[in-house]
């Protein structure tokens, strides 16, 4: 994960209360939403990303195929980084997910779909391992530029909004496995840091003590 320096973000990592964006508030920045090559291609980019929470870099590796319709769905397959699982997942068909499928299907096939946020430069980081061998390794610069793209947008890091759905999820009731599947995670461990309360929620524990 990219290193991120945001306040909002720093907060909720800190407290794990979450002022989460829902609906309305997701289609207020929607309307900021722009880009000076490609609106249509912005606008597909940031509603894809605030369904779904996915990394930049399952973002940028979407192409035509990996969108479709099924019945009252909006279906997308993710390849899942870091290690976790490929995971086709199912949105419900309304007049943002089917903007998305309607952006997709045109664009060229076996393309990525997103190729304006697609860097052609890389981190180069090199270590050395407790042995003192070195290594080396490149690393695509994607995330810092859907990141900053994402920040102008909402003033909000790209992946805070992996944090904002995981913890609407779990708020309407959403099972462990289910989260589990959600994420493309192998285990409990890996989803438990993104799922926070909202205020409104953690308000409603401490009537627990009445």
């Amino acid at each position: 994960m990219p290193r991120i320096v945001n306040p909002e973000y720093a907060a909720f990592n800190r407290d794990g209360i979450i002022n989460p964006v829902e609906q309305d508030g997701f289609i207020d920045i929607l309307d900021r939403v722009n880009h000076p090559k490609n609106t249509k291609q912005a606008r597909a980019l940031f509603i894809l990303l605030y369904y779904s929470g996915r990394r930049p870099s399952e973002l940028v590796a979407i192409k035509p195929e990996s969108i479709d319709k099924e019945g009252r769905y909006i279906i997308v397959r993710f390849i899942t980084k870091k290690g976790g699982r490929a995971t086709t997942l199912a949105f419900p068909k309304d007049l943002y997910t089917t903007e998305v499928y309607n952006y997709c299907k045109n664009c060229i096939p076996d393309t990525p779909v997103f190729y304006n946020f697609i860097s052609k430069n890389k981190n180069k980081v090199s270590w050395k391992t407790k042995k003192g061998e070195p290594h080396f390794k490149e690393y695509d610069r994607d995330a810092k530029r859907i990141n900053y793209w994402v920040n102008k947008w909402s003033k909000r890091p790209s992946y805070w909004f992996r944090h904002n759905r995981m913890s609407l999820l779990a708020m309407k009731g959403a099972t462990d496995r289910e989260l589990m599947f959600f994420k493309g995670a192998k285990d409990y461990k890996s989803i438990a840091p993104y799922i926070h309360l909202s205020k409104a929620a953690a308000e409603k524990v401490a009537k627990y003590f009445k």
